[in-house]
């Protein structure tokens, strides 16, 4: 999602001159996720004693 907003105004000053600002504001939000290929515990259980099942992850020894 971008958000934008600008602002700006002109004054007239003597001898037909111009004297103004500009503003502006943006707004950006990007949400990512982040894939963690490694997931083990030390030496306490490695990844390969789990594979996929079909309800979920089973351990196979």
């Amino acid at each position: 999602m971008s958000l934008q907003f600008a602002l700006g105004h002109a004054f007239e000053m003597k001898d037909n001159n111009r004297w103004g600002f500009v503003g502006s504001i943006m707004f950006r939000n990007t949400q990512t996720t982040l894939d963690i290929d490694h997931t083990e515990r030390a030496t306490y259980m490695h990844n390969f004693y789990f594979t996929p099942g079909t309800s979920g992850y089973r351990r196979s020894v």
